[in-house]
């Protein structure tokens, strides 16, 4: 905790683009001026938040991105025999539940932003491989797959 010795007013620069204030919270810079981020996103000095304990991405975020694919990825993930994950689906007791599983197993495993491809997660003693980019702060898979 703290902040690393900054004074007030003072920031310090992320390789995410992101910076603290002097209060030591999280901002990120924005056409429209200064925004605070979403209290349960933990971004770590790292460019990669995989050292974080506890994950990176809050329960509203994981509900944002559950959401996100729910709307947009059911036919392409789901719809494909070839990705294998019947038996994962049916394990798990749904679509949704499958997405909201492999997003909490990915916490603190992808990037802070932008593309994620071929990372291996276990879901339910199967591993699933996810593809896809974090925007906005926000995991959304493209696609996920058992191989």
């Amino acid at each position: 905790g703290g902040t690393g010795g900054l004074g007030e007013g003072t920031f310090a620069e992320f390789p995410s683009g992101n910076v603290r204030d002097g209060s030591g919270k999280l901002i990120k810079a924005a056409n429209d001026g200064i925004e605070y981020l979403d209290e349960g996103l933990r971004m770590t000095e790292q460019p990669f938040a995989g050292g974080a304990k506890g994950g990176q991405f809050s329960t509203r975020i994981i509900d944002d991105a559950v959401e996100y694919a729910m709307k947009n990825k059911v036919n392409h993930v789901f719809g494909k025999a070839a990705h294998n994950l019947d038996p994962l689906v049916a394990k798990l007791g749904g679509q949704e539940n499958t997405f909201r599983a492999v997003l909490n197993a990915a916490n603190g495993k992808l990037p802070a932003s932008g593309v994620f491809t071929n990372i291996p997660i276990n879901v339910g003693g199967y591993n699933v491989i996810i593809r896809g980019s974090v925007i906005n702060g926000v995991p959304k898979i493209g696609t996920m797959f058992i191989p």
